[in-house]
């Protein structure tokens, strides 16, 4: 008689993996329960005033930064570039990236091969036509797994939950508990205690095992696995800091006139 070792296997692989993902990446909702990534920002606050003056700029200079950096105009900054940044999933990854085809990559490799340049620094840095084309197929296969994957989320509840917004939700959790649900009720009347078949009919057990391989769905599981990761990391990767140094430079490229200030000063003095 046959085990079914392999396909139990999988049945548990798939049981096993969403359960992980529900017990770690659940977020309750008034009206549903989503599965989602927490994405509250908890070490954000940067002492602007001793970042100035840590910088090797002059005394006009650091006045004036210290003058248009107001608290009242660090918190609208911190909170229009934390607006931009988490909807980048929502509006450039899940909704954007969505509608694109790898195509774009074909174009590349057309011009490449034609002699002429991407606009790639990267790709234009290396010296043969080989090695250039090489690095695009590696882009386009990157690209080609990653838009499977957002093809298999297919996510119409994406956005932004909780009272403080802290929760990025990717999918509802029935999507997925339902299929746990299934599964489990056909192995609870299939099975017994020591998860042997009940029924020893060849024909009744290939059923059993046929309904719950229906339920099944590796390729949700490694889209959500996919996404999860790629949130965590983008969001443990955002540093205010740096967005903060950013737009010292900006403000003090578009203020050239700061260089006569000092010469007028300096004159004075």
């Amino acid at each position: 008689m046959k085990k079914f070792t392999k396909e139990l296997k999988q049945i548990n692989n798939f049981l096993e993996n969403a359960k992980e993902i529900l017990e770690n990446n659940t977020h309750c909702d008034r009206h549903n329960n989503y599965i989602a990534v927490n994405v509250k920002r908890y070490n954000d606050y940067v002492n602007v005033e001793e970042l100035i003056d840590n910088m090797e700029l002059s005394k006009v200079k650091k006045d004036f930064l210290e003058e248009e950096f107001t608290e009242n105009y660090i918190n609208d900054l911190y909170y229009e570039w934390l607006r931009i940044e988490a909807h980048y999933f929502t509006d450039d990854v899940m909704d954007g990236c969505r509608n694109e085809n790898t195509g774009y990559w074909d174009i590349q490799i057309t011009l490449i091969k034609e002699g002429q340049k991407t606009c790639y620094p990267d790709i234009e840095k290396l010296k043969t036509k080989e090695a250039k084309i090489k690095q695009i197929e590696k882009w386009k296969t990157k690209d080609t797994k990653e838009l499977k994957y957002l093809l298999t989320l297919d996510n119409e509840v994406c956005g932004f939950f909780g009272r403080s917004s802290g929760w990025l939700g990717i999918k509802e959790v029935s999507v997925l508990q339902n299929k746990i649900d299934e599964i489990k009720y056909i192995l609870s009347n299939s099975l017994n205690e020591n998860n042997q078949f009940v029924s020893e009919d060849q024909e009744e057990i290939e059923g059993y095992i046929e309904d719950c391989l229906h339920f099944v769905d590796m390729p949700l599981i490694n889209a959500l696995n996919w996404i999860i990761k790629e949130i965590t990391s983008f969001n443990k990767g955002l540093d205010f800091k740096n967005e903060i140094k950013y737009r010292i430079e900006n403000m003090l490229e578009e203020n050239p006139f700061m260089e006569d200030v000092e010469t007028v000063n300096y004159a004075i003095n």
